[in-house]
């Protein structure tokens, strides 16, 4: 083994790293930079939430709040396989709106 071999304990510490409120903001801007001009649409700007990082967010929820404040309106939105809150979750997402745009 040289120098140059990659042995999967040194990234150990990249896979079980925690998911921080610092992971979650990075996420969230990088989606509203990539994805402006879809603030002004019905759907909004829509970031899908990774699996293990919605128990994160429901502790962090207060990230939503700082968004709001920031003037956005923000939506957070749950799929189930058998219909709202039963069943596998399918999807989680967050949306993110310009708060003047309504519906017709």
């Amino acid at each position: 083994m040289d120098e140059y071999d990659i042995n999967i304990d040194d990234f150990d510490e990249v896979i079980n790293k925690p998911i921080t409120r610092k992971d979650i903001i990075k996420l969230f801007n990088a989606a509203i930079q990539a994805q402006r001009s879809d603030a002004n649409t019905l759907k909004g700007i829509e970031v899908d939430i990774p699996p293990g990082w919605r128990d994160t967010l429901l502790e962090e929820y207060r990230i939503l709040d700082e968004y709001k404040k920031m003037g956005w309106k923000v939506l957070w939105y749950n799929k189930h396989s058998e219909g709202p809150g039963r069943g596998k979750l399918l999807r989680s997402w967050v949306s993110f709106r310009n708060p003047n745009v309504k519906e017709r």
